[in-house]
């Protein structure tokens, strides 16, 4: 998700480059370059908020861990 800056001058947004989730923020005139908010060297998703006086920023990170199994015969229990 694209969020709006608290001075609404810039957008962040998350953006994996080399693998690795971080907020980046952009001027919203299109006149200026990107930089990063956050200096992640693990993969996980990154989400940003600012609280509500906007002296704070938050910043949550999500690591998923998949596993796949598969069952090739269930017995009842006691069955033998």
């Amino acid at each position: 998700p694209i969020h709006w800056t608290p001075d609404g001058k810039s957008v962040a947004y998350e953006d994996s480059r080399n693998g690795q989730a971080n907020i980046w923020i952009v001027p919203a005139d299109g006149n200026g370059q990107a930089k990063a908010l956050t200096n992640f060297t693990t993969p996980a998703s990154v989400h940003v908020k600012w609280s509500f006086d906007n002296r704070q920023t938050f910043v949550s990170r999500e690591f998923t861990t998949n596993d796949a199994i598969m069952i090739t015969r269930a017995k009842s229990p006691g069955v033998k």
